[in-house]
C-alpha cells in the first residue's frame, strides 16, 4: 500500500518515494541530461500507469489519495493492510508496541522494472552562514562530528533507519543484528536525486515542492485516464524547467 494525497504541502516523503522510482523503473525521468528535454511522457511509462491504475483497484485502499505519512503507519499496525512502503519506523514500532505483528513482519527492496531498479533517496547537506560569528568552531565541529568515531557511534544506534552514507558503512557488523534490516543495507546502490537525469537543482525542487510526479498519479487512479493523466505532467514539467 502506499498513498498519492496530491498536493499535499506539509508531507513530501513517502509518495514522492513511491512515485518517483516507479517512474524511472519503467524508463520515463523528469528530464534528459540537458536539463530542459522532458522525458515523462513515453510509451512504457504510459503502460506501467494503466498496470498501476488496475493495481489500485485491485490491491490498494483507493482512499490513499487522502492520506499522509502516517496513515498507512497505522492501517499497518491495526491490520487493515498487509504491505506498504515505508522506512523502517512501523517495524521499530511494532517492536516496542505490537511484537506480534513485529515477529511477522519482513522487508523487501523495490521490485525491479524494465529499467532497473531505483529508489528516491535525497541528498543532506551543512552550511554554516557567513555572518556567523563562530565560524571557525563551527568548522571544527562538523570536522570532529563527522570523524569515524563520533558518527559511527550515532549512526549506530538507529539500527539501519538512517542509510549508509559511505561503502564502508555498507559492511558495519551493525546490519548483522537484525537480519530483516537487511534490505535497507543494499538501498543506496539504487538511488538517484530528484531531476534525475537533470542536476538536482532548484527547478528539481520545484517540481518536487509542487507535487507535479505525484499528481499525475493521483489524477490516473482519479480518473483512470493513464496518458491523459501523463500527458498533464508533462506539460507541467516543461513549465519547470524550459523545455
Amino acid at each position: 500500500m502506499t498513498k498519492l494525497y496530491p498536493s499535499n504541502p506539509v508531507k513530501a516523503g513517502d509518495p514522492q518515494s513511491f512515485c518517483y522510482p516507479y517512474m524511472w523503473c519503467n524508463g520515463a525521468m523528469e528530464v534528459d541530461k540537458d536539463g530542459k528535454t522532458v522525458l515523462f511522457n513515453k510509451p512504457e511509462f504510459v503502460d506501467a500507469m494503466r498496470r498501476f491504475i488496475q493495481a489500485w483497484k485491485d490491491s490498494y485502499d483507493e482512499t490513499g489519495t487522502s492520506w499522509d505519512d502516517s496513515n498507512n503507519n497505522r492501517a499497518f499496525l491495526a491490520e487493515q493492510i498487509s504491505s506498504t512502503i515505508n522506512g523502517a519506523s512501523i517495524y521499530w514500532v511494532a517492536q516496542k508496541n505490537q511484537p506480534n505483528i513485529a515477529k511477522d513482519m519482513n522487508h523487501m527492496l523495490f521490485p525491479r522494472g524494465p529499467a532497473g531498479r531505483f529508489y528516491n533517496l535525497g541528498s543532506r547537506t551543512f552550511a554554516i552562514l557567513k555572518n556567523s560569528k563562530n565560524i571557525a568552531a563551527a568548522r571544527e565541529f562538523l570536522k570532529w562530528w563527522f570523524e569515524d568515531k563520533q558518527y559511527d557511534e550515532w549512526w549506530r544506534l538507529q539500527a539501519g533507519y538512517h542509510l549508509q552514507h559511505t561503502v564502508r558503512l555498507a559492511k558495519d557488523p551493525m546490519w548483522d543484528q537484525d537480519s530483516k534490516m537487511a534490505a535497507y543495507r543494499d538501498q543506496p546502490k539504487y538511488g538517484r536525486l530528484q531531476g534525475y537525469a537533470g542536476e538536482p537543482n532548484e527547478k528539481a525542487s520545484l517540481a518536487w515542492s509542487k507535487y507535479i510526479v505525484v499528481d499525475t498519479y493521483a489524477k490516473a487512479v482519479q480518473s483512470g485516464d493513464a496518458k491523459a493523466s501523463i500527458e498533464w505532467g508533462a506539460e507541467q514539467l516543461k513549465r519547470v524547467y524550459g523545455g
